[in-house]
Parts: C-alpha cells; structure tokens; sequence
C-alpha cells in the first residue's frame, strides 16, 4: 500500500505547491491576484474533476489493471514540473504595437490553462491509485479513507513549504523542478515495488 499512498501523497504536495506558483507569478505578472483568484482556484479545481473523471472512465472502459497508467501519469507530471515556467515565461512575451493591446488582454485568460493542466494532471492520479490498491485486494472504504488523508497530508506540507520556504529562497525554476523531483521520486519507488514483487 504504501508506494500507491506516496505517489498519491507527493501529487497532493506537487498538485499544491504548482498551484501556490501559478498564483504567485499570476500576481507578478498581471499584478491583480485578487479579482482573479476565485478564477484560478475554480479553474484548478475544474481541472481536477476532470482528470478524475477521465481516468475513472478509462479505467471502467479499458480495464486498466496495472500500474503502467499511474507510471505514465507520473512521468507526465515530472515534465510538466519541470516545463511549466517555461511555459508561463511563453504566455508572458507579446507582440508590439496594435497586437500588443490585445495580446495583454487574453494572457490573463490563457494563463488558466496552465492552472487547469495543473488540476488535470492532479486529479488523474486518484482513480489510477485508488484502483491499484482496490486490486490489491484493499477494501474501498480503506482505499478511500488513506487516499484522501495522504492527499492532504501532502497538500498540507506543499502548500507550507512552497509559499514560506521553496518560493522566497529558491525561486519559481528552482522550485518547479524540486516538485518535478519529487513527483519523479514517487515514479520510481512505483517502479522498483513493482519488479521487486513480480
């Protein structure tokens, strides 16, 4: 059980701690957090019912049994890690002139779909994992009770440590890859369970 609750319990930290970011350069960028806040958390939270949803279907419909979608879903989310400030650094260049106006007036809008990338990854993870550890022969009363306090256990200390540690001293790239890190730890633990007991 325990390489499913920490896969589980680093997204939690990973899927918070990219939030906390996303709203950190929001603010640096655009310079109203405020107004826009409500925006951001619903758009993350959108993301993270759907990416539950589409991997609780794909579950139901490809039967899926193994552990190699979770693998996948933690490689996705070690690169997105890693590429999102580029990515935010993408949306921040505009065009000059005529093009610029309206250019600064969408960035805001487009920046939620990196909030909401951010949630869909998060919330692929929870089906994946509670499946695996269901299969595992766990009840789901069991399943659904750790799972979701690993979860916030992990967004807990995601949120603490990105916003009074990681951010002020490390900085947005050093701390989106320190969360890719992580993410690529729960990877390979994964991984290493896996062939051990096959």
């Amino acid at each position: 059980m325990f390489n499913g609750l920490w896969a589980i319990g680093t997204t939690g930290c990973a899927g918070m701690a990219l939030e906390i970011v996303l709203i950190f350069t929001f603010q640096n960028l655009y310079g109203y957090i405020y107004q826009m806040i409500g925006l951001i958390v619903g758009f993350f939270m959108f993301g993270l019912t759907l990416g539950g949803y589409w991997a609780k279907r794909n579950i139901e419909q490809q039967n899926w049994q193994d552990i190699r979608p979770l693998v996948i879903v933690e490689i996705i989310f070690v690169i997105y890690s890693i590429l999102l400030p580029f990515l935010i650094r993408l949306l921040n260049i505009s065009g000059g002139g005529f093009a610029e106006k309206y250019f600064a007036l969408i960035m805001p809008y487009l920046y939620m779909l990196l909030v909401f990338g951010a949630g869909f990854i998060t919330g692929l993870e929870f089906p994946l994992v509670s499946n695996m550890l269901i299969g595992k022969q766990y009840g789901s009363a069991t399943v659904a009770g750790w799972v979701d306090a690993t979860d916030h256990l992990g967004a807990c200390g995601g949120s603490l440590f990105t916003g009074t540690l990681l951010l002020p001293l490390a900085g947005v790239y050093q701390t989106c890859f320190i969360i890719g890190l992580l993410k690529l730890s729960s990877c390979i633990f994964l991984l290493f369970t896996h062939i051990r007991n096959d």
